[in-house]
């Protein structure tokens, strides 16, 4: 596996890890997936696989106890269609080389992140917020794992920005998100490289 994936999907890992733990919702690995041990805060899927390939049995296994709720499917290999699943996301992993630099302009750490709805608090996350006079018009954030700088829940900011705040918060650290549509090319344009599919499942 290209080693820039597994980063990207072992920062996604731990951005659950942490969220999770946060709000005090007990996790499991069950074989090749991550697995919610109660219901998810919003935008967070109920189970995650770990690696590619992994049986769609099992996947329909761990989400037993979850009436609803959707299917973090990391390497875009499942076909849960047949099952009673929509597809909800269909994106793509990114990575980018880290760089260093300046803080961009009217960019600032700020203490919490009013357009994440409800992202807690955690010593790994760092909320960026930019701001034109007093009013915060963008933000993002960013979550300090073992092998790359997970981005996060970006609100208004250019890729551009994203890049230069990373750059000057966590010097020379690797970046990785994943992302679609418009915003895929607009990631790509910023450096990224796209790496493989990231679907989400939702029931």
């Amino acid at each position: 596996m290209d080693p820039r994936l597994r980063a990207a999907v072992a920062a996604s890992v731990a951005w659950y890890d942490d969220v999770f733990a946060a709000l005090r919702i007990p996790v499991a690995r069950r074989g090749e997936l991550w697995v919610a041990g109660g219901p998810p805060p919003p935008y967070h899927s109920a189970v995650k696989t770990l690696v590619p390939g992994v049986a769609t049995e099992d996947v329909l296994a761990a989400m037993t106890p979850f009436d609803h709720g959707t299917v973090a499917d990391s390497f875009g290999d499942q076909d849960l269609a047949p099952h009673g699943f929509d597809l909800l996301i269909d994106a793509t992993w990114l990575h980018r080389p880290g760089s260093t630099g300046a803080m961009p302009a009217g960019w600032r750490v700020v203490a919490d992140a009013p357009w994440t709805d409800g992202v807690p608090t955690h010593p790994r996350m760092t909320f960026l917020g930019r701001h034109d006079g007093g009013d915060l018009v963008a933000g993002v954030v960013l979550h300090d794992t073992a092998g790359a700088v997970g981005v996060s829940n970006g609100w208004n900011a250019s890729w551009t920005d994203v890049v230069a705040a990373t750059g000057a918060v966590h010097p020379g650290r690797d970046l990785v998100d994943y992302a679609a549509g418009d915003d895929l090319a607009a990631a790509l344009d910023a450096g990224f490289a796209a790496l493989g599919p990231q679907r989400v499942w939702r029931r």
